[in-house]
């Protein structure tokens, strides 16, 4: 077997692919970390985990300012701090008044508090969308782990007009040294018929030719990728 070396950049971090190539290069920014984001990066989310708009703009002001390219708010997460409900959802319409500085909203979809949540998500969509912002949805691996209905959720994301991107996380613990394409539930094959551009989200960017790769296997064309790992610690 022989190892392939990754191309790395004078400063000896992993290569970015180039932007024109690439379309979306984005980066989560962490509000716990001291973020590097990718050489070239048009898209920054800022992650807090919180599914609570009030709690989300207010832990992740300090990031915007310092944010590169077009700057998303990432509202949600992987555990029941940003879990989502009928409420919480309601909530994000309620106070999309106070969405300032921000391109775009991000939802992190992945734990549900509730079944049937997919007309409200259709809802916020549209309103969010009708204030000209950016929308783009990220749920864990092909589906949300945390959701009863998922298949059902999923359905609705890949017809929905106003999801702008879709972003699958091709990782569980973010550490990982290669993309994990665990299909839970809702097959890859699926994501074809999405309306949105699909850019999953990777540890790091060097790992992009490889999720390329694969997708076109099952017929899944990538606009761009979004890096999780931004750590300058890592």
């Amino acid at each position: 077997m022989t190892t392939k070396t990754t191309p790395t950049t004078a400063a000896g971090q992993p290569e970015t692919p180039d932007s024109d190539d690439s379309g979306v290069i984005g980066y989560w920014d962490e509000g716990w970390e001291t973020v590097t984001p990718p050489q070239g990066a048009n898209m920054a989310i800022a992650f807090m985990g919180f599914s609570n708009i009030t709690t989300a703009l207010k832990d992740s002001a300090k990031l915007v300012d310092k944010m590169v390219g077009a700057k998303y708010l990432c509202l949600g997460g992987g555990n029941e701090a940003g879990g989502w409900s009928s409420q919480t959802i309601q909530a994000v319409i309620d106070s999309l008044d106070d969405v300032v500085g921000y391109d775009g909203l991000a939802f992190d979809i992945e734990v549900c508090e509730d079944q049937g949540l997919a007309p409200s998500f259709t809802e916020a969509f549209a309103k969010i969308k009708a204030r000209n912002l950016s929308l783009l949805v990220t749920i864990s691996h092909s589906e949300p782990y945390g959701c009863k209905d998922a298949p059902t959720l999923m359905q609705a994301f890949f017809n929905d007009p106003s999801i702008d991107y879709l972003s699958p996380q091709l990782y569980t613990t973010g550490k990982e040294t290669q993309n994990d394409y665990t299909a839970v539930g809702t097959p890859w094959t699926a994501y074809a018929a999405a309306k949105s551009i699909v850019v999953p989200s990777l540890v790091r960017a060097d790992m992009y030719a490889d999720a390329q790769a694969y997708f076109k296997t099952q017929g899944v064309t990538l606009g761009g990728f979004i890096q999780w790992n931004n750590s300058a610690k890592s």
